[in-house]
C-alpha cells in the first residue's frame, strides 16, 4: 500500500485545471499528470479536508488543461483528460478507499484535433459519456466515449479559454474566449452559435451556469451564466435573449495590504474565478486571492469575504457536494463548509521534493526542500492533518538541500540551485538571511558541525560560515584535492564524498585522518549510522555506480583510524544512480537508498540484501527519510512532484516489470570504458540504452524528454555529458553482446578461428559476430537486428537496414499500412515505380489530412496532377480561398467547379456574418440579386445604399425602393444624413427622401439649444411675454369661456401687435434683410456645422411670425439651401417616404415628427398642419412620453398660434412637468447640472435614477439661439419683476465698496422660489378643467418644495 500525503499542486492560470462530479470526486491537472481525491469525513466541529485517492502519472506528454470525472459504477471511475499534445483520453480508474487501492489505465483515446492544442473539455450533464473538447483555433468534437466515434464542428474563429456545459438545455455549451468575447453554441445537428456575448473588456478567465432555471433577474424563466474576466467584472447573462443582467467590479484590497497583497494586481496575475453553487448564490475570487460570496437578492452587501487562505491569487473554484474547494498560487487547495463556516487547507508541491531533513530538538517538525522555491515546514505532531509553514521570501531558485540546527529549532539552513545559502526561522515570518557571497554553481550539502558551525558545499569548494553574518571562508585549508561532492558529520568528525569516489575522513580541524576507497564515480549521498556496541560507526556511501557501500569508521578523534578503509558490505540492485541515503531509527542495521531508477529500496547492511522495495514513484526518486513518529514508516520524494509515506513492512523485495527498465545491473567501469555509453549514466534524468536491447526511452510511463524537464541540476562528472549525444545505434544486439568484457572477447576470436576451420559449434548465441563470418551468418545477424528494431517500434533504424537489403517497396508499403509515411518514404517510391510513387502520394495525402494538415496534403495530390481532389480536400476542410486559388490557377476557365466553390464560400461566409465578402462572391458570379440580398441583412446605412444600387442592376423595382427607403431612414437615425441624400439622387422613386434628410439634420440641429433651455421656455410661456399680453388676461379669458386662449381674436392680437411695433418697424425691416442676406451667404456649405448655424439664422427670417410656423418656414428655407426643388407631387412623395412605424425610442420618435413636420411645411392652411402637429404630440405622449416637453418646447416657443390654442392638454402637463424637475433641482444640495440628455418624463421625477433635462442657461444675452421668436431673457424678467435683483441673475456688484462679489446661495434659492411661485401660480389658473390624479400630486409635492426652499 502506498500513501500520496502531498501531491502535485494545480497548474496556474488554467481555467480547467481543477473539476469534479458535483459530489465525492475531485480531479486536479498537475503538469502532465492527474490527481483523485475526495472529501474526508469530519468528526464535529473538524475542519474539511480530503483525501488523496492516487495520481495517474503522465497522462499526457504536454501539459494537461482540462480533465473531467464521473463515476460510473461503484468504486470505478472515469476520466477524461485533454492536453497540450493534441490528445483527448478517457482514462478508467479503480478506487478502493477502504483498501487504499488505486489502479489505473488509458481505455482510448483521439487526435481529432489534429496538431492543434486541446483549450477545454467538458462532458454533457445528462450524458457524461459524452465529452465535447475545443482546440485553440475554435473546432468543436464530441466524443461518445461509449461508442468511440467523433463528430467535429467548426462555427468560426474562436480563441478558447473555457467551456461549460448547460445543466439544463442538451447540447448547449458556453464558451468563454480572449478579448472579453462569449458564445453560447448549439452542438446539434451541425451546429450554430446560439449567441455572441460581448461586455468584457479583457479575456474571459471563468465561467459558471446557474444550477436552476430562475426569474431571479428576469420575468420569465432563463438560463443564466456568469463570467469573470481580467478586466476585474463580474458579469451575470441571459442567454435567451443575450442580455447582461448584472455587472459588478470586483472591490479592490484594502490599502495598506503591502508588496504581497498588490502582486496580484497587474498584469497576467489580475485572475479571477467564479462558481455559481444555487440560484442567489455564487462565489468569486478576488484580486488578492481571497474567495468571495454573492448575494444575487436581498439587501446585503453586495459580497463577502469568506477567506484569505490563498494570499496573492485564486485560479479555481469548484463544487465538492456541500464543500467548495479552491487552488491558489500558493499550492494549497482549501476546502471551505458553508454549513460550518469551517476552512481547511491540504498544501500541495509545485516541484519536485528535493531534500528532507527533520528537527533534532523537535522531531515532530520536518523541512520540505522543493523545487517551486519554497520551503515546506509539516508540524507532524499537529491536531490537524495538514499543518504546514512556507517559507518563500527571498528564495529565487529551487531548494536542493536542508538542514535543521544540532541545537536550535529556530535555525533551519538551505541551499539553492542558483548558489545561494540561508538561514531562516520557519516560525518568525521573516525573511531569510542569505550569505553575501554565493557559489558559482548549485549547493548540494548544507550541514551543522556538532559546535554548530554552517557548512556549505558546492561542486568543487566547500565553505564555513560566520555565525552572524553567514559571511564564507573556504574550509578545509588545504587545496589541491579533487573536487567534492558531499559533506557528512559525525563519528568524532567529517566524512568528504569527492568526484573520483573517494571519502576523505576529516577531523573537527579538517585534518585528514584516512580515506575510504570503493567508488569511481561521485559520491551523492554520506550519512552515518547509529552507533554499535563497538568503537566503529558504520558509514554508508552512495554515488553514480548505482550501488551502496557501508564502511565501519573507528572515532576520528582517536589514533585508531587506518588510512585506507575497505567496505564492510556492498549493496546491489538499482538500476541507476543512488541519489540519498537514510538509516532507520527503530532499526540500527537497516539502510534506506532513493534511486534516479524511481524506486526506493530497504537493505538488511548484515546480510547485504533487499528486504523491501517501494515502487510507488514514476520518476527520480530524490530524497527520503524516516517518519520520526511512527515507527516503520518512510518519507520518499522526487521528480514526480509528490511526497510519499509508506510502510516497510507492507512493501514486496520484488520490483514490478513497469517500475524500472530492464537493463542488467553493470559493473562499475574502468578507466578505458568512461567513453563508452552506460547504462543508467546518461544526463537527462532517465537511464539510457541498456545492454540487453531495452530502450528505455519506448516505457510509457516515463517519456525522456519529460524527465529531461523534471530533472534538476545535478553534479556532472568531468568529461560526462558535455559531448553531444550520439544517434542511436544500428546495431544494438550486436554492440551490447561485444562490450561485455575481454573474457567474452576473447570467446568471438576462437569462434572465429574455428569457423575459419569448419570446427566452429552452430546456434545464436555467434550471430552477433555475423559481420565477420559469411554471408548467411551476415543476413541472420541483420534479420535479428531488424526484428529487433520492429519490436522497439525504431521506424528510422528499421529504414536503413531495409534499405541496405533493397526492401525499399516493403518498406514503403508497411510505413503506409501504419500510417508512418514521410516526406523520405515518399521521395524513395519512384526507385521502385511510377505506380508506386502515385499510390502512396495518394495514401500519403490522406494520412496528412487526417492529421489536420491539409495545406501538405494538397500539394502532395497536386504533385501527382490530381487537381480535382486536392481542391475537394480543400473544400472538406473549409479553404475556400486557397480551393478557388487552386481551381483557377489549374483548371479551365469555364470549369464549373469556379462557381461551385464561390456559391459554397458565400454560403459559410453568409453563416458566419461576414456579408461583405459574401457579397463579393456573388458579384464575381455575376449573381446581382443575391449579392443584394446579403447586403440587405446588414443594417447600416452604407451596405443599405449599395443593396439597393444592387437592385436596381438586377432589375427588382419593389426591392430597390423597399431598401432605398430603409436607407434614407437609417441614415436619419444613425445621423448620416450624406448618404440618404445620395440615395435619393440615385434612386428616383425615393427623391423625397433628400427632403426628409434635410429636415432631419435642421430638426436635429435646432434639439441641442431647445433642450438646454426647457424651463426658459416653461417661463417664457408663463410670463406672457410675446407682446400680446400677460398671462393673467390670457386665462380671465379662458375662463370667461372665450374659445381664444388669450381673450382676442386673430384680428385684434395682430392689430395689437402692429401697433405695438409701429415705432422700429422700419429698423426691424432693415435689420432682417441684413440677416437674410447673411443667411444666404452661410448656408451654401452643407456640412453638419453649416446647418446648425442656419437653423439658428434662419429663426431670424421669420422672428415675427405667429406659434410654429417659424419651424415650418426653417425647413422650408433649408430646403431651398440645399437646391431641392419643390415639385408639384412633393407631398404625394414625402407621404411615401415618411416613418410610419410606431416608434419605441427618441430617434425613432425625432423621425416620424420630421416625417410630420415636412409634411406640414407644405400644408398652407394653418388649421391643418396644426390638426396634423396635435396628433403628432399625442404619439408623442403614447409612445415616448419623456420627449413630450421637449417637442412641445420644439413646436410651441411662445404663447400663440393655432397649436398654443388646440394642442393645450399636451402643452400644459409639459409645463407642469418642467416645472416639477426645476423645483426639485433647486431642493437638491448639488449645484451641479443634470448630465442626462434624455428630456423630462411627464411621469414623477422625484423618482430615483431619474435625470433632468431643465438645465437653466444664462440669461445675459450669450445663450444660443437668441433669435428665437420672443426669446426674451424670462428668469432675468422674473427676478426683476419680484425680486428687484440684477436681470442678469449670475451676479451683483456692491455700489458701496466696488467688489464684486458671488451671490449667496441662500440669495439664489430665494429668487428661484419667488420665479418657480409665480410660474406655479399662473400655471394652476390655465388650468381650467379638473386636474388628473398625478396631476394633484404633482402640484402638491411643488407646493412642498417651495415651502422647503
Amino acid at each position: 500500500m502506498k500513501t500520496v500525503c502531498l501531491t502535485p499542486s494545480a497548474n496556474w492560470y488554467s481555467a480547467g485545471a481543477l473539476a469534479s462530479d458535483g459530489d465525492r470526486l475531485l480531479v486536479g491537472c498537475a503538469r502532465q499528470a492527474l490527481l483523485l481525491a475526495g472529501p474526508v469525513t469530519t468528526a464535529a466541529g473538524g475542519a474539511p479536508s480530503l483525501h488523496h485517492h492516487g495520481v495517474v502519472e503522465d497522462a499526457h506528454r504536454e501539459r494537461v488543461v482540462g480533465a473531467v470525472v464521473w463515476r460510473h459504477a461503484p468504486g470505478a471511475v472515469s476520466v477524461v483528460s485533454c492536453g497540450e499534445d493534441a490528445l483527448v483520453k478517457l482514462w478508467t480508474c479503480e478506487v478502493a478507499e477502504e483498501e487504499g487501492r488505486f489502479r489505473y489505465h488509458c481505455e482510448k483515446q483521439h487526435n481529432a484535433h489534429g496538431k492543434l492544442k486541446v483549450a477545454a473539455v467538458a462532458h454533457a450533464a445528462r450524458s457524461p459519456h459524452v465529452a465535447i473538447s475545443v482546440d485553440e483555433r475554435g473546432t468543436f468534437v464530441v466524443w461518445d466515449t461509449v461508442a468511440h466515434t467523433t463528430r467535429t464542428l467548426f462555427l468560426e474563429k474562436m480563441a478558447p479559454t473555457e467551456l461549460r456545459c448547460s445543466p439544463h438545455t442538451e447540447h448547449v455549451v458556453a464558451v468563454a474566449g480572449k478579448r472579453g468575447l462569449l458564445w453560447t453554441v448549439s452542438l446539434a445537428a451541425s451546429g450554430r452559435v446560439l449567441q455572441k456575448l460581448r461586455g468584457h473588456d479583457d479575456d474571459v478567465t471563468s465561467i459558471s451556469w446557474c444550477p436552476e432555471l430562475t426569474t431571479l433577474l428576469s420575468f420569465e424563466q432563463d438560463h443564466l451564466l456568469v463570467s469573470a474576466s481580467k478586466d476585474k467584472t463580474i458579469r451575470v447573462w441571459g442567454t435567451r435573449g443575450g442580455r447582461c443582467h448584472v455587472t459588478q467590479r470586483v472591490p479592490a484590497p484594502a490599502e495598506g495590504g503591502g508588496r504581497r497583497q498588490s502582486a496580484g494586481l497587474g498584469g497576467e496575475r489580475a485572475w479571477l474565478a467564479v462558481l455559481w453553487t444555487a440560484s442567489d448564490c455564487l462565489y468569486s475570487s478576488g484580486l488578492t486571492g481571497q474567495l468571495l460570496r454573492w448575494r444575487l437578492a436581498g439587501n446585503g452587501d453586495g459580497c463577502q469575504v469568506v477567506h484569505r487562505c490563498h494570499g496573492r491569487s485564486l485560479f479555481n473554484i469548484v463544487g465538492l457536494g456541500e464543500l467548495v474547494v479552491s487552488s491558489g498560487i500558493q499550492r494549497q487547495l482549501v476546502v471551505h463548509d458553508p454549513r460550518s463556516l469551517l476552512t481547511g487547507t491540504v498544501p500541495c508541491l509545485g516541484g519536485q521534493t528535493a531534500a528532507l531533513d527533520t528537527c533534532p530538538v523537535d522531531p515532530g517538525r520536518l523541512a520540505i526542500g522543493c523545487g517551486d522555491h519554497t520551503i515546506r515546514v509539516w508540524n507532524l505532531g499537529a491536531d490537524t492533518a495538514y499543518s504546514t509553514v512556507t517559507v518563500w521570501q527571498g528564495i529565487k531558485a529551487k531548494v536542493l538541500t536542508v538542514a535543521w540546527h544540532p541545537h536550535k529549532d529556530t535555525r533551519l539552513a538551505f541551499g539553492t540551485d542558483e548558489g545561494r545559502v540561508g538561514v531562516c526561522d520557519p516560525g518568525a515570518g521573516r525573511p531569510p538571511q542569505l550569505c553575501p557571497e554565493h557559489h558559482s554553481g548549485p549547493v548540494y550539502s548544507v550541514s551543522w558541525s556538532p559546535a554548530g558551525q554552517l557548512f556549505s558545499l558546492s561542486l568543487g569548494a566547500v565553505w564555513r560560515h560566520d555565525a552572524s553574518r553567514l559571511s564564507a571562508v573556504p574550509w578545509p585549508p588545504a587545496a589541491g584535492r579533487a573536487a567534492c561532492s558531499q559533506l557528512s558529520w559525525g563519528g568524532g568528525g567529517a566524512a568528504l564524498g569527492r568526484q573520483d569516489g573517494a571519502v576523505e575522513l576529516l577531523t573537527t580541524d579538517g585534518l585528514v585522518r584516512g580515506a575510504a576507497l570503493g567508488h569511481r564515480r561521485l559520491v551523492t549521498a554520506l550519512r552515518w549510522g547509529p552507533a554499535g556496541a563497538g568503537e566503529s560507526r558504520p558509514l554508508a556511501v552512495a554515488s553514480y555506480d548505482s550501488f551502496v557501500s557501508v564502511f565501519d569508521v573507528p572515532d576520528l578523534d582517536g589514533s585508531g583510524c587506518p588510512e585506507l578503509l575497505q567496505a564492510r558490505i556492498t549493496l546491489t540492485g538499482h538500476k541507476s544512480r543512488v541519489l540519498d541515503l537514510a538509516w532507520l531509527q527503530d532499526s540500527p542495521t537497516r539502510l534506506v537508498s532513493a534511486s534516479q531508477d524511481a524506486t526506493v529500496r530497504v537493505w538488511d547492511t548484515v546480510a547485504g540484501s533487499a528486504v523491501a522495495v517501494y515502487s510507488g514513484h514514476h520518476r527520480p526518486v530524490r530524497c527520503c527519510l524516516p517518519h520520526p513518529l511512527l515507527a516503520g514508516h518512510v518519507f520518499s520524494g522526487g521528480d514526480d512532484c509528490s511526497l510519499h509515506l509508506w510502510r516497510v513492512d507492507e512493501q514486496d523485495t520484488n520490483v514490478p516489470e513497469t517500475a524500472e527498465p530492464t537493463a542488467a545491473p553493470l559493473p562499475a567501469p574502468t578507466g578505458k570504458e568512461k567513453g563508452r555509453t552506460r547504462a543508467g549514466a546518461s544526463g537527462d534524468g532517465a537511464p539510457a540504452v541498456a545492454v540487453n536491447g531495452t530502450d528505455s526511452a519506448s516505457r510509457d510511463r516515463t517519456p525522456p524528454a519529460a524527465a529531461a524537464a523534471a530533472a534538476p541540476a545535478q553534479p556532472r562528472e568531468l568529461g560526462d555529458g558535455r559531448r553531444a549525444r550520439t544517434q542511436r545505434s544500428l546495431f544494438p544486439l550486436s554492440g551490447a553482446a561485444e562490450n561485455r568484457g575481454k573474457a567474452h572477447s576473447q570467446a568471438d576470436l576462437e569462434h572465429l578461428m574455428a569457423a575459419g576451420d569448419g570446427s566452429a559449434p552452430g546456434g545464436d548465441g555467434w550471430s552477433h559476430v555475423g559481420l565477420f563470418g559469411d554471408d548467411t551468418a551476415l543476413r541472420d545477424m541483420v534479420v535479428k537486428e531488424m526484428r529487433h528494431h520492429e519490436a522497439q517500434k525504431s521506424s528510422a533504424q528499421l529504414l536503413h537496414m531495409s534499405l541496405w537489403r533493397g526492401d525499399t517497396a516493403a518498406v514503403v508499403r508497411a510505413a503506409a499500412a501504419e500510417a508512418l509515411l514521410t516526406d523520405e518514404l515518399l521521395a524513395l517510391a519512384p526507385m521502385v515505380s511510377y505506380r508506386l510513387w502515385e499510390e502512396m502520394s495518394l495514401k500519403y495525402a490522406e494520412q496528412l489530412e487526417n492529421s489536420k494538415e491539409c495545406l501538405k496534403a494538397s500539394s502532395v495530390l497536386l504533385a501527382c496532377h490530381k487537381v480535382s481532389e486536392a481542391v475537394a480536400l480543400l473544400l472538406r476542410h473549409s479553404l475556400y480561398r486557397e480551393a478557388l486559388c487552386v481551381s483557377r490557377l489549374r483548371l479551365a476557365p469555364d470549369d464549373p467547379s469556379h462557381g461551385r466553390i464561390l456559391r459554397l464560400w458565400a454560403d459559410q461566409l453568409t453563416t458566419e456574418g461576414n456579408m461583405e465578402q459574401a457579397a463579393k462572391c456573388y458579384l464575381s458570379l455575376g449573381d446581382w440579386a443575391a449579392a443584394a440580398g446579403v447586403l440587405s441583412r446588414r443594417s447600416d446605412p452604407g451596405s443599405l445604399r449599395l443593396a439597393a444600387r444592387l437592385w436596381a442592376r438586377a432589375g427588382d423595382r419593389t426591392q430597390t425602393r423597399a431598401l432605398a427607403l430603409l436607407c434614407v431612414h437609417a441614415s436619419c437615425l444613425r445621423a448620416e444624413w450624406d448618404v440618404g441624400l445620395a440615395v435619393a439622387r440615385e434612386v428616383p422613386v425615393v427623391v423625397a427622401g433628400a427632403h426628409l434628410c434635410v429636415a432631419h439634420r435642421t430638426v436635429t440641429a435646432e434639439l441641442e439649444p431647445t433642450k438646454q433651455r426647457l424651463y426658459e421656455w416653461a417661463a417664457r410661456l408663463l410670463s406672457g411675454k410675446d407682446g400680446t399680453g400677460s398671462t393673467e388676461q390670457t386665462t380671465r379669458h379662458a375662463v370667461d369661456g372665450k374659445s381664444d386662449g388669450s381673450g382676442k381674436s386673430a384680428e385684434e392680437r395682430g392689430k395689437e401687435r402692429e401697433g405695438s411695433s409701429a415705432e422700429s418697424g422700419k429698423q426691424e425691416s432693415e435689420t432682417r434683410e441684413e440677416k437674410s442676406s447673411d443667411v444666404q451667404q452661410t448656408v451654401m456649405k452643407c456640412d453638419g456645422t453649416a446647418v446648425g448655424e442656419e437653423s439658428r439664422d434662419a429663426t431670424a427670417v421669420s422672428s415675427q411670425e405667429d406659434g410654429t410656423e417659424w419651424l415650418l418656414a426653417q425647413l422650408r428655407h433649408a430646403w431651398r439651401t440645399a437646391g431641392l426643388e419643390q415639385e408639384e407631387d412633393l407631398q404625394q412623395s414625402l407621404q411615401e417616404v415618411s416613418y410610419r412605424t410606431m416608434p419605441t425610442s427618441p430617434k425613432q420618435l425625432w423621425l416620424a415628427v420630421c416625417s410630420e413636420l415636412s409634411l406640414a411645411a407644405l400644408e398652407s392652411e394653418p388649421a391643418v398642419w396644426a390638426a396634423r402637429l396635435v396628433k403628432l404630440l399625442a404619439l408623442c405622449q403614447q409612445s415616448v412620453p419623456s420627449q413630450l416637453p421637449l417637442l412641445c418646447a420644439l413646436l410651441v416657443p411662445s404663447p400663440t398660434g393655432c397649436l398654443w390654442e388646440t394642442g393645450r392638454k399636451y402643452i400644459l402637463p409639459s409645463l407642469l412637468s418642467v416645472l416639477h424637475q426645476k423645483a426639485h433641482l433647486a431642493g437638491s444640495e448639488s449645484s451641479a447640472t443634470p448630465s442626462s440628455s434624455n428630456g423630462v418624463k411627464v411621469a414623477p421625477s422625484s423618482a430615483a435614477g431619474e435625470q433632468s433635462q431643465c438645465d437653466i442657461s444664462p440669461t445675459d444675452g450669450t445663450s444660443a439661439n437668441t433669435d428665437r421668436p420672443a426669446s426674451v431673457s424670462t428668469q432675468g424678467s422674473m427676478r426683476s419683476d419680484n425680486t428687484g435683483d440684477d436681470p442678469r441673475g449670475s451676479s451683483a456688484i456692491n455700489s458701496d465698496t466696488g467688489a464684486k462679489t458671488v451671490i449667496s446661495g441662500k440669495a439664489d434659492a430665494a429668487r428661484t422660489e419667488a420665479s418657480l411661485s409665480e410660474c406655479i401660480r399662473r400655471l394652476e389658473l390655465l388650468y381650467v378643467s379638473g386636474k388628473t390624479q398625478e396631476e394633484e400630486r404633482m402640484f402638491s409635492e411643488l407646493s412642498a418644495r417651495l415651502e422647503a426652499l
